[in-house]
C-alpha cells in the first residue's frame, strides 16, 4: 500500500481515537485490544506489555514495571576523561558504564526539579556537566570527576523552557535557544497556547550566571528542533514543523 504520509495532527487524532475506544472496551467488556505501540508508560490503556525484540518475547510485565525494570528512557550521555560513560535518563537516574560497557552502576538520581521530559545538558568543561531546560527554571551543575557524581544548584534561567536546545559555544560558554513554558509533544489541544521564549540565554562558568542575550523570531523551536554550532562559530537553529507558526530553519 502506498499513500501520502499523515501530518502530525492526523497522527495525534488518530491516536486518541483508538485510545478513546480502548478505553471503552475496558469499560464496558473488561477486556482490551492487542496491537504494536511506541509507548508503555499508560496504564490507562494496558494492563500487561510485552516487549519483543527480532521475533523474540524478552519481558512482560505491568507498564510500571517494565519502566521500572527494564531500563531507562530518553538517556543523556557523556563519554569521561577517563574513559567512562556518564548517563542520566528522564526519570533523574544516574549511571557510571564502564570503559569497556561491561557493567552499569547506579550513580544516584537528580533533584526532582530536574526530571522530566524536555530537558537538555551539555558538559562544558571536562567532567563538568550542565543540565537544565524541562518544566522548570532551574539549573544543576554535575561535576562527575570523581568516583561519585556531586550535584550542586545553578542559576536559573529568565523562564522554563521545555525542549530547549544546549550548544556550547568555542569560549566554553553555553547558548540556551528555543523551549517554552508548556510541552508541545503530543497534543493539539496544547497549539497557540505557548508561552515560547525567543530569547538566547548564555552561561558563562566563569561567573555562574545566565545573561539573556538577543531575542529572535516569533517562531517556536521546541520539540525535534536543534543547535548547531557552525565552524564560523555562528548557530543555526532548526525547527520541526508543529502546527502553524509552531515549527522550518
Amino acid at each position: 500500500l502506498a499513500g501520502q504520509r499523515a501530518s502530525d495532527v492526523e497522527q495525534r487524532e488518530h491516536r486518541a481515537a483508538a485510545d478513546d475506544h480502548e478505553q471503552e472496551l475496558r469499560r464496558r467488556h473488561g477486556c482490551g485490544a492487542a496491537g504494536p505501540t511506541d509507548d508503555i508508560r499508560s496504564e490507562r490503556l494496558a494492563d500487561r506489555v510485552a516487549v519483543i525484540q527480532s521475533g523474540r518475547l524478552v519481558a512482560l510485565d505491568t507498564p510500571a514495571n517494565l519502566v521500572r525494570t527494564e531500563g531507562a528512557e530518553a538517556v543523556i550521555t557523556f563519554v569521561l576523561p577517563d574513559g567512562r560513560i556518564f548517563a542520566m535518563d528522564l526519570f533523574g537516574r544516574m549511571y557510571f558504564i564502564s570503559a569497556d560497557l561491561s557493567t552499569a552502576t547506579p550513580a544516584g538520581r537528580l533533584p526532582v526539579d530536574r526530571r522530566g521530559f524536555g530537558a537538555t545538558a551539555v558538559m562544558f568543561a571536562p567532567g563538568k556537566i550542565l543540565h537544565f531546560g524541562g518544566p522548570t527554571d532551574t539549573s544543576v551543575i554535575i561535576d562527575v570527576t570523581g568516583a561519585e557524581p556531586i550535584v550542586t544548584a545553578g542559576p536559573p534561567l529568565s523562564s522554563s523552557r521545555r525542549w530547549v536546545n544546549a550548544t556550547l559555544l568555542p569560549d566554553g560558554r553555553v547558548l540556551a535557544t528555543g523551549g517554552a513554558t508548556i510541552d508541545n509533544m503530543g497534543s493539539a489541544d496544547y497549539i497557540g497556547n505557548y508561552t515560547i521564549n525567543n530569547a538566547a540565554e548564555v552561561f558563562d562558568p566563569r561567573t555562574g550566571e545566565w545573561t539573556v542575550e538577543a531575542t529572535g523570531s516569533t517562531v517556536g523551536r521546541m520539540y525535534h528542533s536543534t543547535g548547531l554550532l557552525l565552524a564560523d562559530g555562528r548557530v543555526v537553529e532548526l525547527r520541526r514543523r508543529w502546527g502553524a507558526g509552531l515549527g522550518g530553519t
